[in-house]
């Protein structure tokens, strides 16, 4: 997956559907996902890649494993949905991975789901970055049963379609580490009540759910974890 939106064609793109950062003097701290004084995104760009094969193909060539997809949901919520369609559109797909990994054994059947972290879509946006944290407090609970919450946006900006594929690499390489802390967030918004990391001493736990959005409502989750 691959996103250049610094391309003054895509950067006029991205202007006209989602509102952008205000300039400021120290552009590294234009991107602030989930502080209160964040006031839009910031364009980025990169690329990432997955090999996905199945697991008996990868030991039979003799592969480096690095992780395993172990459930993913997707879902569209468009305005019609009411009141903050991009919430439910959150929910929506935290609700359908949890179900898919119940049901693909990982996750028990009943009772609390061990999530090591979620990797927000963060966008530094009020209302998105409000919508997504509101959902993660309607499917997890209060902050103090959440999983860490941690984003890169922060570091890297929104690489737009490639933002999704190298967030999750950067999560798959922090398994079994520290978790890298969400960048600029110095006052959690008390609109995004999340159990937000803010140093560099948590554990990133031994998988994660990775959060992704489009301005348009698609909404995406996928559950991956060490090899097992």
């Amino acid at each position: 997956a691959t996103g250049s939106r610094v391309h003054t064609l895509r950067t006029l793109h991205a202007c006209m559907q989602e509102t952008l950062a205000s300039d400021t003097e120290d552009p590294s701290r234009m991107s602030r996902p989930f502080d209160s004084s964040r006031d839009g995104s910031v364009v980025g760009e990169g690329a990432g890649a997955f090999l996905c094969e199945s697991l008996e193909h990868a030991e039979k060539r003799g592969a480096t494993i690095y992780g395993e997809i172990v459930a993913c949901s997707s879902s569209a919520v468009g305005p019609a949905a009411g009141n903050q369609p991009m919430r439910k559109g959150f929910a929506n797909v935290l609700r359908g991975v949890i179900n898919a990994g119940r049901q693909s054994g990982f996750a028990p059947a009943e009772g609390k789901v061990e999530v090591g972290h979620i990797h927000a879509h963060g966008l530094s946006d009020v209302e998105t970055d409000a919508c997504e944290a509101g959902a993660i407090a309607d499917v997890f609970g209060f902050t103090d049963t959440q999983p860490p919450v941690t984003t890169a946006k922060g570091h890297l900006g929104n690489i737009g379609a490639g933002s999704g594929m190298v967030e999750m690499i950067a999560s798959l390489q922090s398994l079994g580490n520290e978790l890298f802390p969400i960048r600029n967030l110095e006052q959690l918004d008390e609109n995004c009540p999340i159990a937000a990391v803010t140093t560099g001493d948590q554990s990133a736990g031994d998988n994660f759910i990775n959060l992704n959005i489009t301005p348009q409502g698609q909404t995406t989750a996928v559950w991956i974890t060490k090899p097992r």
